[in-house]
């Protein structure tokens, strides 16, 4: 029995778009952003992203770590002036998310694998742009960041005077 080409259409496109949404009926987000962009990358709405703090936020149920850039704290703050200075990087970072046209969430991969990669908190790292910008460069332009790229992070805080101890009498 042959078939028509409609019909051989048909089963083709409905073959396609299973493959589709396939990883979304089975939850596999990560999967179905591979297949709609290639890099996994997200185009999302400023209602999408839940901001923690300057250099962390929620997409959904995954926490994000962008690339680049440190912020300071603001609950493990050392000291009042960095817990200050987080809540002004976490509130220009949530300016610039709700004021945005576009924002895109781009997952970093392992080189060889292709591999989603994490840090040492499982949050999931990339890079977060907004109108075409990245935030990291956006904050650091603005003294709410600085540069970062793994390794030992500086101490927001001044350093304190060094008072040598009194002589005992």
């Amino acid at each position: 029995m042959r078939r028509s080409p409609s019909r051989v259409a048909w089963w083709l496109l409905a073959g396609l778009l299973l493959i589709l949404t396939l990883p979304l009926l089975i939850g596999s987000v990560h999967l179905a952003r591979w297949l709609l962009y290639g890099d996994g990358s997200l185009d999302l709405a400023a209602g999408a992203i839940s901001i923690v703090d300057g250099d962390t936020f929620d997409i959904g149920n995954e926490r994000w770590r962008p690339t680049g850039y440190d912020a300071p704290e603001i609950r493990n703050a050392k000291c009042p002036e960095e817990r200050a200075l987080g809540v002004a990087a976490s509130f220009r970072l949530q300016h610039l998310i709700s004021t945005a046209q576009t924002i895109r969430a781009t997952p970093k991969r392992r080189r060889v694998s292709g591999k989603l990669t994490k840090d040492k908190w499982g949050r999931q790292l990339g890079t977060l742009t907004v109108d075409g910008r990245d935030v990291g460069s956006i904050l650091i332009a603005e003294g709410l960041a600085r540069p970062y790229n793994g390794g030992r992070r500086e101490s927001w805080c001044p350093l304190l005077p060094i008072t040598p101890p009194s002589p005992r009498s």
